[in-house]
């Protein structure tokens, strides 16, 4: 799928994704309360099998066309509808589908990262996180030390909101529930993007898939000339390692700061 954005206020947009910091065709490789959490010790694991570049599979590079995300369709006058979900997504061509997490809309299902929500400065919106995720207690992952509480919390990175809308990690939305952000949209033009940012979960689900960009436009834009249509694209920059299966692995562990995966994917 080949999608054109209309938006020009950034021919590049990259998010990096990290311990702590946290599209059919997107992510190819170069080419509410709290639930009771049942985390394992990290004392208790064992040495990560994966995660840095003599374990993980490297796929050959280039085989595959850069994607884009789709962009996203209000479902209402000036209201969108983001749920998040488990699925499947292949990182390049001739590697299995193998489990992620996504956002969709109404327009568009996407199991690997989310559609881009398009914004304009003076036109405010809403935006509601649905989580469809598996029910508290079920392990989506098996990621060293993740959390079975399953909950996502809907955060507009960069955006000026208010508090109740930020998506901070305690507004966090259980499997079934909603939570609806309000977006004033009264900044200047920006590459935004969202993700989820729930508490003690959050680099778990963002490295599984749950982030999106949300640029916000503005009447300046036209002014500067840059470029636009075909040239104006969006790219998502991350960096993953993989198991034998080619499954995600993902290593976090008390002594390691950051995660420096093996695989670039875009």
């Amino acid at each position: 799928m080949k999608t054109r954005l209309g938006w020009p206020m950034a021919t590049l947009a990259i998010l990096t994704f990290s311990i702590g910091q946290s599209t059919a065709t997107a992510g190819q490789a170069l080419t509410s309360t709290d639930a009771p959490t049942t985390a394992t010790p990290m004392s208790a694991l064992a040495a990560p099998p994966c995660g840095q570049a003599p374990t993980s599979p490297v796929p050959t590079f280039f085989t595959d066309e850069a994607g884009q995300p789709p962009v996203a369709a209000p479902d209402s006058t000036n209201h969108y509808t983001l749920t998040a979900h488990m699925g499947t997504h292949s990182f390049i061509s001739g590697w299995p589908a193998v489990p992620t997490l996504g956002y969709s809309t109404a327009n568009a299902k996407v199991d690997y990262l989310g559609p881009t929500i398009v914004t304009k400065k003076g036109t405010p919106i809403n935006v509601t996180i649905k989580n469809n995720l598996p029910a508290a207690g079920n392990l989506m992952f098996p990621f060293g030390g993740m959390p079975t509480t399953n909950t996502t919390v809907l955060h507009r990175h960069g955006g000026l909101q208010a508090a109740k809308d930020d998506g901070t990690p305690e507004q966090n939305v259980a499997p079934g529930g909603s939570r609806t952000n309000y977006y004033p949209n009264n900044q200047a033009a920006a590459p935004l993007w969202y993700h989820d940012h729930a508490d003690a979960v959050t680099s778990y689900n963002v490295y599984a898939g749950l982030a999106g960009f949300m640029p916000n436009t503005d009447a300046l834009e036209s002014l500067y000339r840059l470029p636009k249509g075909d040239f104006a694209k969006a790219y998502v920059l991350q960096d993953k390692s993989f198991n034998a299966d080619k499954t995600l692995c993902y290593t976090r562990a008390p002594d390691i700061v950051d995660l420096r995966a093996a695989v670039a994917v875009v």
